[in-house]
């Protein structure tokens, strides 16, 4: 997935008006305060219309403002990718960190903070529909993510990789969590189970 993808995904729904605004923005020199005002921008100039899903393995359930965020937030270098995610608004950061996989010189870390995040929102954007984790983060990070997941009701569906970064250590994790809901009690998600075997 690279820039030209992700461009002739968004074209077709942009605004009226949207595609001469986004050109306008890409023929500015990309600094973190002119990609800052895009992004609070975006939703207005280019629409918030619903976009497909193209294929199996992208992207679903986003709208093109989001889609147009991560494309300008792709002009940013390292440093300013991270000050961007750490002043942006909610909004601004589900559109960023579900876009993750189109941001090469985001760092795993990022993804990481992302998972500790107390937006559900954001929780949801890091790790729900996004191939990044599964192919960044490392068996720790994952495994955190994937209980998190379970703790917050997500669909576990939904995780990219989950059955091939599947390990022991979280199938300790997990058996764990099954033993004490168990014992308390308390419901269990069944497709769990059906992970655990």
């Amino acid at each position: 997935m690279d820039a030209a993808d992700l461009a002739a995904w968004y074209a077709p729904a942009l605004a009226p008006g949207g595609a001469a605004w986004l050109e306008d923005r890409h023929r500015v020199p990309a600094t973190l305060r002119t990609v800052a005002m895009a992004l609070g921008q975006a939703p207005r100039r280019v629409g918030t219309a619903p976009l497909p899903t193209p294929a199996p393995g992208w992207p679903r359930g986003w709208r093109v403002d989001q889609a147009v965020r991560v494309d300008l937030a792709r002009s940013l270098g390292a440093a300013d990718l991270d000050t961007l995610f750490a002043t942006a608004d909610a909004e601004e950061l589900v559109a960023l960190y579900q876009g993750l996989a189109f941001l090469p010189q985001a760092s795993p870390a990022r993804a990481a903070e992302g998972v500790r995040s107390n937006l559900a929102t954001v929780f949801r954007a890091v790790a729900l529909d996004n191939p990044y984790p599964a192919a960044h983060l490392d068996e720790g990070a994952f495994n955190q993510l994937v209980l998190k997941a379970v703790f917050t009701g997500s669909d576990l569906d939904r995780i990219h990789g989950l059955r091939p970064r599947w390990n022991p250590e979280l199938q300790r994790m997990l058996s764990d969590l099954v033993r004490e809901r168990t014992a308390a009690h308390r419901p269990i998600d069944p497709r769990v189970l059906t992970l655990l075997g």
